[in-house]
């Protein structure tokens, strides 16, 4: 159970990482244009 837990907020941190890449992803292609 504890791991489940381990690895369910691992695998959140890693969506929320990745959602914040795209979003200055996004920011820096809008500001070079």
């Amino acid at each position: 159970m504890i791991n489940y837990d381990v690895l369910h907020i691992n695998v959140a941190l890693a969506h929320c990482r990745n959602a914040i890449n795209r979003v200055k992803l996004k920011h820096n292609l809008i500001f070079l244009q």
